[in-house]
């Protein structure tokens, strides 16, 4: 299998050789993770290595996931729907001009099932192969100054503003329809990665270290 990273991506604010590792694992890296997830997610266990999709001589798919990996991935999922189900997120309420909490309700296509793992994951991969990098190199970098952040918390800050973006007015009104924040994607998705709550010491049972994690 091969991943091919286009040259367009790497440029600021993903990618720059001057800025430090902890940015490029945290920005391409956790990029190339959600990639690395989508290859072998449900939809790419239809395909090969060579990247051709395989298929029954009826004309169906066939998937190189064994009986087992299909079934725990349907319990992940189910997984993190059930949390989903109890994600809530504060809005400006533009009706009675205040600021209300609303439950998060609709996720059209399973768009945020399959947002959150792939960020879970990416965020994972991203870390390890920071870890690892470390290790291999036997480098040490120093904190970046003004911000009282340690290395690995710096990786995490960037994972998640690669995928920040301003919202306006419109999402805040989608959102007290039940739709989800962008925000609130990221932070529920970072908040299933146990590193983060380490390296941040987040309190149990807070919104980034919940009581329920699901097991990816």
């Amino acid at each position: 299998m091969e991943l091919a990273v286009r040259a367009g991506i790497l440029q600021f604010p993903i990618y720059d050789g001057k800025q430090p590792h902890t940015s490029s694992f945290g920005s391409l890296g956790v990029l190339i993770g959600c990639l690395l997830n989508l290859s072998v997610n449900r939809v790419g266990s239809f395909y090969d290595l060579n990247g051709q999709k395989r298929w029954t001589d009826a004309g169906s798919p066939v998937s190189w996931w064994s009986n087992v990996t299909i079934r725990n991935y349907e319990i992940n999922q189910k997984c993190i729907k059930d949390v989903h189900s109890n994600l809530t997120q504060t809005v400006f309420d533009y009706d009675k001009k205040q600021w209300k909490t609303f439950k998060v309700t609709s996720d059209p296509h399973d768009y945020l099932k399959r947002f959150s793992l792939q960020l879970t994951q990416g965020s994972k991969l991203s870390l390890l192969g920071y870890r690892d990098w470390v290790k291999k190199k036997g480098l040490r970098e120093g904190n970046i100054p003004g911000l009282n952040l340690s290395k690995e918390q710096m990786l995490f800050l960037t994972q998640a503003q690669t995928f920040c973006r301003a919202e306006h007015a419109d999402d805040f009104l989608n959102a007290a329809e039940g739709y989800m924040l962008q925000a609130t994607a990221v932070n529920s998705a970072l908040g299933q990665v146990g590193e983060f709550s380490e390296v941040f010491s987040c309190k149990k049972n807070s919104n980034m270290n919940p009581a329920q994690r699901c097991q990816f």
